[in-house]
């Protein structure tokens, strides 16, 4: 993956990369939606929301949430007061309408891991300033364990210079995991951003360049695990037990 960090070395800084909607035209669809999905949320969740002043509010900035559930690209953008563009599994592009809208919301896809077409839009996008949604376990997970992460967001920063800010999603899982069609209301929601995470300004290679991503995926992840691991805990001491996988159930 070091060459494709060389590869994106020449990509445009001033244009929206080829099949991605422009940061302008998300900002206005995300506006017209948010009202509805903040008040489903409310409603249904009582989603609450929290650290919102550790957005930057311009310059470029990957949000970098832990991922489990339907629910998480949605309640991510709910929040924030600035345009979002969004990373998303390329399958989902192949459903009728909900890849049309997803797009037309500011998603672009990715493959199961960061392909290098999908870096380089990445890099082209950060280059104009924008807030990349990004989910370092790269997929949903299935239980109430966050899962390890990919070198795609310290990647990402570290050539770019975007701040990274973790986020911690809890109570989605109960809600809508990725094993039931249709969500369980009244389920507690909290979004929490965390203090932005900061790459070092310096050009890197080999070891220094993993060891730099294994720093910056550590200080990403503490604070995800931390806030998580108390949610777990509490729904535990509650005896509010996880959703089970069903039987037969094909993880992707």
């Amino acid at each position: 993956m070091e060459q494709d960090i060389e590869d994106g070395a020449g990509a445009p800084e001033a244009e929206t990369p080829r099949g991605v909607v422009s940061p302008e035209s998300a900002a206005r669809s995300q506006a017209m939606v948010r009202p509805i999905l903040r008040a489903y949320f409310r409603v249904f969740h009582g989603a609450r929301y929290r650290g919102m002043e550790n957005i930057p509010s311009s310059g470029p900035v990957l949000i970098a949430p832990n991922h489990v559930s339907y629910y998480d690209p949605l309640l991510i953008g709910i929040p924030l007061r600035r345009a979002m563009v969004a990373m998303a599994r390329e399958p989902l592009f192949r459903v009728p309408a909900l890849g049309a809208l997803i797009g037309w919301l500011g998603a672009f896809p990715v493959h199961a891991t960061l392909d290098s077409h999908a870096y380089k839009q990445s890099l082209q996008l950060l280059k104009k300033g924008v807030a990349l949604l990004v989910f370092p376990e790269g997929k949903r997970a299935v239980t109430r364990d966050i899962g390890p992460f990919g070198a795609g967001v310290a990647r990402l920063a570290l050539r770019t210079g975007a701040a990274i800010v973790p986020a911690t999603i809890t109570g989605a899982f109960e809600a809508f995991p990725r094993f039931h069609r249709f969500p369980r209301p009244r389920w507690r929601i909290t979004v929490k951003f965390h203090p932005p995470v900061y790459p070092p300004k310096v050009n890197l290679r080999g070891e220094a360049l993993r060891q730099a991503i294994e720093d910056l995926n550590e200080a990403i992840a503490r604070p995800i695990r931390r806030r998580y691991a108390a949610h777990v805990r509490l729904e535990e001491r509650l005896g509010r037990k996880a959703p089970r996988v069903p039987p037969g159930f094909v993880m992707d």
